[in-house]
């Protein structure tokens, strides 16, 4: 079992020319691979944002956080870039 809920917008900039808009997201989801099983939930957090540029190009920073819920495991987290050019 499991799901997810992102909410995301983008907001348009008009005060610079290279920047047209930028995007914070946020994603939160939960999984349980095997409901017979305790203790193997997991929750996942991503906190992030786009900044679009001029010609479709765009630069993603996001933070991903997975938090265990058996006993001993700690959480992980990771932080992504990634650049989408358009051409």
């Amino acid at each position: 079992m499991s799901w997810q809920g992102v909410v995301g917008f983008r907001i348009p900039t008009e005060s610079t020319e290279w920047l047209e808009a930028v995007a914070p997201v946020v994603r939160v989801s939960y999984a349980d691979p095997n409901t017979d099983i305790s203790d193997d939930e997991v929750w996942g957090l991503t906190p992030g944002f786009a900044l679009y540029f001029h010609k479709r190009n765009r630069l993603t920073l996001t933070y991903d956080v997975a938090s265990f819920a058996a006993s001993g495991v700690d959480s992980e987290s990771s932080f992504t870039a990634q650049m989408q050019f358009h051409f």
